[in-house]
């Protein structure tokens, strides 16, 4: 059963700090993103990996070692102290790597001493992160953290190192492949999606809100997430600091904007936490409340107004993605903005493919033409007295009670 994200009071509260005319870009920013659960993020990490681990092992049996990438955790002044836990997203990566060895067995081993890899003949070896944003992380790690015969092993051929995330922004994994002569092409793997430029960052009223309204936090550098790319990706485990700076940075009073409230900024996820009352936003379906905008940005006037109308989620989502389609939006284009319902999107575009209103370029069919115009002339007899009463279409494109 779909939710309005609103019944949570934590969202409700960080809302409400927006001035009245932004409340709802806030909402739709939120709409924009995609929560990753524990479980969802666990077993796309673990398929991939032992994915790769039974593909290794068809020709050598030897133990593949695996290693969350993590911050340097060796102590500054004192290399000879006991080495401190991680308590980063590497802790959580670890936890789950753990119980994939207890699966596997003697297949694997979770982050090995150099004896041991030494010992079991181990020829390949798989770094773990949950995202990649500028790629900075992983060429710290593999800079600093990564022994040095692991590096002598692999330059000499005899050891083959992987790279698994959930996802990456594409400019931070170019640099990785770029930077890293170790990894390539094959042995870089993505098990979701590499995103290139978001809904949020692409999307000029979005944009603005983040802009505008990290005046308010203590990061006003990092409006647009650390790397400027408006990440729209928030795990269950932390919220990146890619994403919007609005979302996870606090900020105390100040006045530097004569037009936005000067009131204590308290962010959603503070300090890139996740607040227990906001698994719902993780674990049940949102109400997906970004189509009428959608259309109407893609131009679609009159169908964005007739799904103000509709009760009915799937029709929706599908005459969604033949309008996006028929204004020649590409796959990736239309992946990106679905992106928060990704599994449904994908589900809706290869029935439209296979009822044939698509083609596998996405090129809307004669049949699927009909099919929009037809929702296009829904009840539209009735919308001009029906919505009188509401705000004016410019505002977002969205027909909202006084």
């Amino acid at each position: 059963m779909a939710f309005d994200v609103k019944e949570i009071p934590l969202v409700k509260k960080w809302i409400n700090q927006f001035d009245f005319v932004d409340r709802y870009s806030a909402e739709l920013l939120l709409h924009s993103l995609k929560f990753v659960s524990f479980s969802e993020f666990e077993r796309s990490i673990l398929n991939e990996v032992e994915s790769i681990v039974n593909s290794v092992q068809k020709q050598d049996k030897a133990c593949v070692a695996l290693f969350p990438v993590s911050k340097n955790l060796i102590h500054n002044f004192n290399k000879e102290k006991e080495q401190k836990k991680e308590n980063d997203s590497a802790g959580r990566i670890g936890h789950a790597l753990k119980n994939l060895e207890r699966k596997l067995g003697s297949r694997v081993e979770v982050s090995p001493r150099i004896k041991s890899m030494s010992n079991k003949k181990v020829r390949h070896i798989i770094f773990v992160d949950d995202f990649v944003g500028s790629g900075q992380r992983i060429l710290d790690f593999w800079n600093n953290d990564v022994h040095k015969s692991i590096k002598s092993w692999v330059s000499g051929g005899y050891c083959k190192v992987w790279f698994v995330c959930y996802a990456a922004n594409k400019q931070g994994f170019s640099r990785i492949a770029r930077k890293l002569s170790a990894f390539d092409s094959s042995t870089l793997r993505v098990t979701t999606r590499v995103l290139d430029k978001s809904y949020i960052y692409t999307h000029e009223r979005l944009r603005g809100l983040v802009e505008n309204y990290a005046l308010r936090t203590n990061k006003p550098n990092a409006s647009l997430g650390y790397g400027k790319n408006c990440t729209p990706i928030v795990f269950q485990h932390g919220c990146p600091n890619n994403t919007p700076a609005i979302l996870w940075a606090n900020g105390k009073p100040n006045n530097r904007s004569h037009n936005i409230s000067n009131n204590r900024w308290d962010a959603l996820f503070s300090e890139r936490s996740i607040d227990t009352s906001l698994y719902p936003l993780f674990e049940e379906n949102i109400t997906f409340q970004s189509y009428p905008e959608l259309l109407w940005d893609g131009g679609q006037y009159k169908l964005a107004i007739s799904f103000l109308e509709s009760e009915n989620e799937d029709a929706k989502l599908n005459n969604l993605i033949l309008a996006l389609a028929s204004k020649k939006y590409s796959r990736a284009k239309i992946d990106e903005i679905l992106l928060p319902i990704e599994a449904q999107a994908n589900e809706a575009i290869n029935k439209l493919v296979s009822f044939g209103l698509l083609d596998a370029e996405m090129n809307v069919s004669i049949f699927g033409r009909d099919v929009l115009e037809k929702n296009k002339r829904k009840k539209l007899e009735f919308i001009d007295k029906k919505y009188e009463d509401y705000y004016p279409s410019s505002y977002l494109g969205f027909l909202r009670d006084i």
